[in-house]
This record gives structure tokens, sequence and C-alpha cells, in this order.
């Protein structure tokens, strides 16, 4: 039976250093798939048809995929997904745009360049700005494949994300990113052979600090009380899928 990688890819997870890692292992056999329109979403069904579509990659990286995984007879799936601090990955996503091109400029990043982290978080909050900041990787991981810009996460979102996240066999946390690459490493080279996990962090901000702590302590002063609390409350679920992926991780 064919055996198949997939990557899936939530925004401003470490992916970028992932697929780095992925792509000089399988310098052949890696393709990123998305499509066109930036909030769509990938289910099963047309992941397998592009797995089925490209018979010759072993190695599938795609920001709009969401599990469950494909089940064929054709081919097995062997899933890969990072987790981050809710609240730490919202400081990753306003560095991050801040500091693209203005080539590249979209009305997030403008917005987020002319505004301090508490106005831009306050902005992205509202509802017709989407669920990229709003428990985004609880919505990502219950596999809800409606348009992001309309998701809004309920409780039944976070039953089905707790009940992915157990089910996966292997997953991995952003601030325990090494640890992470090791444990993945020991998950694929059974199934694929040999895995280059040198690597170095890509598209990160280094100016900020080291521990997560730090960080999360810096955001609080930045934001100020009243946004900082509208933050955590638009991101409780992930918080509560967080502490869950923390539990997991580090009793395995």
């Amino acid at each position: 039976m064919r055996k198949i990688i997939v990557h899936y890819h939530i925004f401003k997870n470490a992916g970028t250093t992932l697929d780095a890692i992925l792509q000089q292992s399988f310098p052949n056999s890696w393709v990123p798939f998305d499509l066109s329109l930036p909030s769509a979403s990938i289910n099963q069904v047309e992941l397998e048809g592009f797995i089925q579509a490209n018979p010759k990659v072993m190695v599938f990286s795609s920001h709009q995929a969401r599990l469950p995984v494909p089940l064929s007879g054709d081919f097995k799936v062997y899933p890969l997904v990072f987790l981050r601090h809710p609240i730490d990955r919202v400081a990753s996503i306003y560095h991050y745009l801040r500091r693209l091109p203005d080539k590249e400029a979209r009305p997030a990043s403008a917005f987020a360049k002319s505004h301090n982290m508490a106005d831009f978080v306050r902005w992205r909050l509202e509802e017709a700005h989407g669920a990229v900041i709003r428990n985004f990787q609880t919505i990502f991981l219950s596999g809800d494949t409606r348009d992001v810009r309309l998701s809004i996460a309920s409780s039944e979102h976070l039953v089905a994300a707790r009940s992915q996240l157990a089910a996966l066999p292997f997953f991995g946390l952003v601030e325990a990113f090494d640890l992470s690459v090791s444990r993945m490493s020991d998950f694929l080279v059974p199934i694929f052979g040999p895995i280059n996990t040198q690597h170095s962090v890509l598209n990160a901000n280094h100016l900020r600090p080291d521990t997560l702590e730090e960080r999360l302590e810096q955001i609080q002063i930045e934001l100020g009380e009243g946004v900082h609390s509208e933050l955590l409350e638009a991101n409780s679920y992930d918080l509560a899928l967080y502490r869950d992926a923390e539990s997991l991780f580090f009793s395995r």
C-alpha cells in the first residue's frame, strides 16, 4: 500500500520550518496543495482526489486540508500537526504581517503595519475579519470545512477537536519544537526511512523573548487589560485544547 505524509499546516505554527525539513528529506516528492481562495477548506474527499492524481508524490503540505485523514484502500496517510499556545500565536501573526514586504501587502498586513498590537487585535477580533485569531486551532482540528471567514467555534467544535487530537498518532508543539521534530522522526523513520531533521527556524521574530512565559507577559502589557481579556475570551476553546495538547504531549 502506498504510504503518504500529509502536513496539516496551521498558519503560524512553525509550518514553514517543518516544510523545509520535509523538502530536504523528500526533495523530489514534496508538494503543497491549497486552493486559490485563501479562505477555502479541503475535505477528505478533495484531498484524496489530489493524492490519487499525484501518484509519484509522497509528501503533501496544505494550509487548507482538514482532518480526519482520507481513508483509502490505495494509500495510508501519516498526518503531521503542530499546535501552538493561541495567545503567543496571535502575537506571531501580528509581527509576521508587519514584516511582509509592501509588494506582498494584504489588508491585514497594511493594518498591522500602521497600528499597534492592541488596535490590530481589537480589529481582527471582529467577526467580519474571520476566525484567524478566534479559536482557530479548535476550528481547524474539529474538521469544520466551512469558509473560515464565517466559522465560529462552539463547544461541539472543541469536543470534535479533542477527539481528533487524541486520535492523532503524532502531533507536535511549537513551544517544544526540537523535541517534537525528534518525535516526528521516530514516527516517520520506520515507514519512510531516514529523515534529515537539521533546520533553521524560518519566519520567526528573533527580537521576541525566548520563553513562552516572558512572551505572554509582554503580550499582556502591550494589549492592556481590556483587549487582553477580550483575546482570552475569544480563544477560550483554543486555550482548553492547548492545555489538553500539553498534557498529552508530555505524558507520552
